[in-house]
């Protein structure tokens, strides 16, 4: 199987460089928008963070049996953020 790197939107490469400058890993607020990295929140949409899922470069994980489905969400490789 080969990695393909998919094309990112201006929105998910500036989400995607937030991520990486506060630890690679964030927690999402329960409607799934909001994401706290390093005590910080950023706003984004919902299809942004799916983008990056798609384009291999961040995972979505969950955190407890109340979490929602994309409880969490961590960089897979912060070289590919570069």
């Amino acid at each position: 199987m080969t990695n393909v790197i998919r094309k990112i939107t201006p929105a998910q490469s500036k989400a995607l460089a937030w991520l990486t400058s506060n630890g690679g890993i964030g927690t999402f607020d329960q409607a799934g928008q909001r994401i706290t990295a390093n005590g910080i929140t950023l706003n984004y949409n919902r299809e942004v963070w799916v983008g990056l899922r798609d384009a291999g470069r961040i995972k979505f994980y969950n955190d407890g049996p109340s979490a929602t489905p994309f409880g969490a969400v961590r960089l897979i490789d912060k070289e590919k953020a570069k």
